[in-house]
Formats: structure tokens, sequence, C-alpha cells
């Protein structure tokens, strides 16, 4: 799926559950392999936890609604 269409993807789900905060777990993705056009959601702020060792396990990702 081309990275534009997961962004629509993302912004279609946070739309139809009306959430203001989503937390994803275990999403198994690397610090290298994150750019802007696949996680920055309009009007959203984004967090990740990245862990050091162990690369794409146990990380988490935090969206919150802006302001």
């Amino acid at each position: 799926m081309p990275c534009g269409s997961l962004l629509i993807v993302i912004q279609a789900m946070f739309n139809i559950l009306e959430t203001d905060i989503m937390v994803m777990q275990e999403t198994k993705i690397q610090r290298k392999d994150l750019r802007d056009d696949m996680v920055l959601v309009p009007g959203w702020d984004v967090y990740f936890s990245l862990p050091k060792h162990k690369k794409g396990m146990h990380e988490f990702d935090i969206w919150d609604l802006e302001e």
C-alpha cells in the first residue's frame, strides 16, 4: 500500500472511531523506516517509543488530537 493511501486509511480510522487519542502497540517499525509522509496525520501530534535494542520489538505509537 503506498504511503499516501496508508495516511488516508489512518485518517479515516480516526474519524470513524471519533477519538482524541489513539495508541497502537507492537507496530513492528524501526526508526530508519519512519517517514513523515507515512506517520504525520494533519491535525494530530504523533509520538513513537522506539527501543535502542531489539529493533522492531515492543514499541508503541501514540497519536494525540491537536487542540
